[in-house]
């Protein structure tokens, strides 16, 4: 009969111990892991492209617990809370679909283009950046504010040059690899190592060591993951002002 289970239970006074039976295979669980956590940012990243504001919202309450389970402190968990609390709890409806409908920018509206605000415009400050190093000695006030007032034409008369003159930009003196000679590379490891064949006692170096799914990891650690949402949700809405819609003044 116990030859059947992967599992028994052991009573110790009141307490009862689960011990397992069968050696788990930690490799296969350590690519399971992987694949998880790459399915769950392809998501994501396929929702910025799209520019859904419905699915974004979902996507980052599934990311919470694979960020709660690599840290509590996870400042990347309290981002995901702040925004949803933000948007579906503080915010009225409609400026809330605002809110969400302005995280998504697409600068030439094609289809499936879009990308993170916040992104762009990091990009456009590191432009910014660039122009101002490139004052030199002549950095007064009225010099920065004038070429950051002028840089969207700066660089829109850059790449209007460069075009012209067939320029391309080489950022790095390093040859590209072939994306196939990669592929054969993975395809070959993995035909070696098989990940998808359960090998019982198959081990795995203690710094990657996971279980199947992130949540078997936080088996147990329900009420503790519930506590920490609420909480720190509790914490980013105190002091915060409550809007009230009014159609009327718009």
């Amino acid at each position: 009969m116990i030859q059947n289970q992967s599992s028994v239970k052991i009573m110790f006074g009141e307490t009862a111990f689960e011990v397992s039976l069968v050696k788990e295979d930690e490799f296969q669980n350590y690519v399971l892991n992987f694949l998880q956590h790459y399915f769950v940012l392809l998501n994501l990243k396929d929702t910025i492209r799209e520019g859904d504001i419905f699915r974004l919202n979902n996507i980052l309450k599934l990311a919470m617990p694979f960020f709660f389970n690599h840290s509590s402190m996870s400042k990347y968990l309290v981002e995901c809370i702040d925004y949803v609390l933000k948007t579906e709890i503080i915010m009225p409806p409609k400026l809330g679909m605002q809110v969400r409908t302005a995280s998504f920018v697409n600068l030439k509206g094609r289809q499936a283009k879009n990308k993170a605000a916040d992104m762009e415009k990091e990009n456009q400050v590191k432009e910014i950046k660039d122009l101002i190093r490139g004052l030199g000695s002549n950095k007064t006030e009225q010099a920065i504010v004038k070429v950051t007032a002028a840089a969207p034409v700066i660089k829109e008369i850059v790449n209007k040059l460069d075009g012209q003159i067939g320029y391309i930009d080489r950022t790095s003196v390093h040859k590209k690899r072939s994306e196939n000679d990669d592929l054969l590379m993975i395809a070959k490891v993995l035909r070696e190592v098989r990940p998808f064949v359960k090998i019982d006692g198959r081990k795995v170096d203690e710094s990657v060591r996971m279980k199947a799914a992130v949540f078997l990891d936080l088996k147990g650690k329900h009420v503790t993951f519930n506590e920490h949402v609420l909480n720190t949700a509790l914490r980013l809405r105190r002091g915060l002002p409550m809007p009230e819609e009014n159609e009327d003044a718009e």
